[in-house]
């Protein structure tokens, strides 16, 4: 299914297909938006991760678990522990690749939690992993978090690290479901720790070898609702520069619609009940000085329960974001008894924000309910190259098994005018579902190698984590 977009035109929405879209200019027609061009250099098994009911090694979505520094690249994976009951059940540990082989340089040791632990570089040689390992006992399904940062210089110390405990505005306690962002500006060697509670953000700023700001700041509140409250926004895509800070993130809270979650329950057999169908973001001019701003909602689905989940977020020279999410209209449990007239639409939605205001809103691809063909299926990341240009890889699935992944593809934007050139195939032996992708936000360089750690689904129970090199030519 090419790649389609909506594009504004002569007063109105405009449709606009992949092939009509190759004809798209890049930098005010510099260069026309080609297919991309790629060649897929490595495709392995990075190592083996044995599901015991605990968190997955992709559940970190909105953060990095694989970066490059140089020619050498760090995984911070995921181990689940048999003598440990769910939820806090997994150990971290770190592995390298020294363009030869993976190793194993460090792990958790004694250590547990909940989640995966995100990495991020500096330019300064130094890496850095979030964990947040838990004292709940070993049958126990959750207790107090004790959030941290470890500190390596893998050149020059291999496995060896120190400990920073991050200085908070005030205490709070923390527990193993964070839905923590951990990002870096790696130039200016600073980092930004997120852990939110059910009703705001804590964040903790490190510049160089200190911590030097602390703060927190509130979730959207809604008025509306059967039950007026506060909208808990989730796995929330990040990315600071020069002190700026902007991220998006979803609604994630119990379904506020009284007739739908008794329906959900009674007769969908539902227990988990969570309503995602809301997209929000935020940003300060500087997290040293300035407060956040208002919420932006981007998308909103609560009149069919859609849903929506975020993708990626990236800065462009003159700091707008562009921001990626997935999002389906309709919720079809629902749609029989509540709103039959509803039909389904899932796509891969892209938005670019200037100062709290979205002036470009397209698809990057999108499926229309009776339509053959894949839909788009969750996870798309940007990829930013030396010279500047802007990628996307996504993946499609089957429309009657939407869980299962058909292939990967990648289509070129126009960072400037947001225009989405065509899309090609990755041509992977094994499609990759869930995957993070070694990007700027975590302290990565732009590049014409996109490297890839992720899983396919369906998966057996021992799932084994991928890591895949693709190369773009331009």
């Amino acid at each position: 299914m090419a790649a389609s977009v909506l594009m504004w035109e002569r007063g109105g929405w405009l449709l606009v297909t992949g092939s009509l879209l190759a004809s798209a200019t890049l930098h005010g027609g510099e260069a026309p938006l080609r297919a991309p061009t790629l060649t897929v250099e490595v495709e392995e098994t990075v190592y083996a991760y044995e599901d015991r009911g605990g968190a997955g090694p992709l559940w970190t979505r909105s953060n990095h678990c694989i970066i490059r520094m140089g020619d050498t690249l760090f995984v911070s994976g995921t181990e689940s522990l048999p003598t440990r009951a769910p939820w806090n059940n997994t150990r971290w540990f770190l592995l390298k690749h020294d363009g030869k082989t993976w190793s194993r340089i460090a792990d958790g040791g004694e250590t547990h939690e909940r989640e995966p632990c995100p990495i991020v570089a500096f330019d300064d040689g130094r890496l850095f992993l979030s964990t947040n390992p838990n004292e709940c006992g070993p049958q126990e399904r959750d207790g107090t978090a004790h959030p941290q940062v470890l500190e390596f210089l893998p050149a020059k110390q291999g496995g060896r690290y120190s400990t920073l405990i991050p200085e908070w505005q005030r205490p709070f306690r923390a527990v193993g479901h964070t839905y923590r962002s951990f990002v870096s500006d790696a130039p200016n060697n600073e980092f930004i720790l997120f852990h939110p509670d059910d009703h705001k953000v804590h964040w903790a700023f490190y510049s160089r070898d200190r911590w030097v700001a602390q703060g927190e700041f509130a979730y959207p509140y809604e008025a509306k609702y059967e039950t007026p409250q506060t909208i808990r926004v989730s796995y929330p895509p990040m990315q600071i520069r020069n002190r700026a800070v902007h991220l998006c993130g979803k609604m994630n809270i119990i379904e506020p619609v009284g007739a739908w979650l008794k329906y959900k329950k009674e007769v969908l057999g539902r227990t988990w009940n969570y309503a995602c169908r809301r997209m929000f973001y935020t940003w300060t001019d500087d997290i040293t000085a300035d407060e956040f701003h208002p919420w932006v909602e981007l998308a909103n689905w609560d009149e069919y329960a859609g849903w929506v989940i975020p993708c990626d977020l990236w800065l462009d020279a003159d700091d707008r974001a562009h921001i990626l999410w997935c999002e389906d209209t309709v919720h079809p449990g629902l749609r029989d008894a509540f709103f039959p007239e509803a039909k389904r639409r899932r796509a891969f939605a892209y938005a670019i924000v200037e100062d709290g205001k979205v002036v470009s809103r397209k698809a990057i691809e999108e499926w229309h309910e009776g339509e053959p063909g894949p839909v788009p299926n969750r996870n798309a990341r940007f990829h930013e190259t030396p010279a500047g240009r802007l990628y996307v890889l996504y993946n499609v699935a089957d429309k009657e098994t939407p869980d299962y992944v058909l292939e990967n593809r990648i289509v070129e934007i126009d960072p400037r005018t947001g225009a989405v050139g065509p899309a090609v195939t990755v041509p992977l032996d094994v499609p990759l579902s869930d995957y993070y992708t070694a990007g700027v936000r975590g302290g990565s360089k732009p590049s014409l190698v996109i490297d890839v750690l992720g899983l396919h689904n369906p998966y057996p129970k021992e799932r084994p984590v991928r890591y895949v090199r693709i190369r773009l030519q331009e």
